[in-house]
């Protein structure tokens, strides 16, 4: 059962699990490449092995890196928010295997007038995570911003393994030199809290990392569980939805078990 494999999708009753599963597609993924987040024609994924991205695009047309997204989370759900000028970019990461579903099949299955107060709550919610990933550049020390980048890559990963992480990419996150994050993650590994190789990351003492960390990352917890807890308490319905499906039970080579 997919909920096993993905814990945004377990945060679903079981009801709408199974009406859900018959219509998911498993389609291996490529890091680097966009994810279409605009038009009724986009797919909404559940990743399983796949990590992605996601950045705030604010006025300036800077970007502000606000989160990973992977086995704990959805990807394909973004707000936009014009009233801020806002917009937000979502991209793989990590290459791997993702469940995808048309976002309009997904829609058939959320009862009347719950899409809007969904949108709201993805609304609230990136404005929440912006605000608090502002607060976190402006007043910690690269060393406990990059504590948390970790941590929250483990998070949305499904073992301590970080494949792909080069330290340039962290110093682009996190928006610094990658100079500065070089020199902290060569401490960590005299000290034995992570194993680093050219393009991969070996975690070996998270509680030395949440010793190191700040507040920030609990309250990105706190805002994961508010997610979680809303969309446990939606409405469905469970009809047959009157989108169907052609390409069903397509399994790429060598997917997960």
């Amino acid at each position: 059962m997919l909920a096993v494999k993905n814990a945004f999708f377990s945060s679903f009753p079981i009801a709408v699990q199974k009406s859900l599963e018959r219509h998911l597609h498993l389609r291996e993924v490529k890091g680097g490449d966009e994810i279409n987040i605009q038009g009724k024609n986009r797919n909404i994924y559940f990743p399983i092995t796949a990590i992605a991205s996601q950045s705030a695009i604010v006025g300036n047309g800077e970007g502000v890196f606000t989160q990973f997204l992977g086995s704990n989370k959805t990807i394909g759900l973004a707000f936009e928010s014009p009233q801020y000028s806002i917009k937000f970019d979502q991209q793989w990461c990590c290459s791997g295997y993702a469940f995808e579903i048309p976002v309009q099949l997904f829609r058939e299955f959320l009862a009347s007038g719950q899409e809007i107060s969904f949108r709201n709550l993805l609304g609230n919610i990136t404005i929440r995570r912006l605000t608090n990933r502002l607060y976190c550049a402006e007043h910690h020390c690269a060393k406990q911003r990059l504590a948390r980048l970790l941590l929250e890559a483990l998070d949305v990963n499904q073992d301590n393994d970080l494949t792909g992480a080069t330290h340039q990419k962290f110093a682009d996150l996190l928006g610094t030199r990658r100079e500065t994050v070089s020199s902290v993650i060569g401490k960590w590994q005299e000290c034995g809290v992570l194993q680093a190789t050219r393009e991969k990351l070996i975690i070996t003492n998270r509680e030395e990392l949440e010793r190191a960390v700040c507040s920030c990352y609990e309250d990105t917890l706190k805002i994961d569980l508010d997610v979680r807890r809303y969309v446990s308490s939606l409405s469905w319905q469970l009809e047959k939805p009157r989108l169907v499906r052609t390409d069903l039970h397509q399994t790429p080579a060598h997917a997960p078990a």
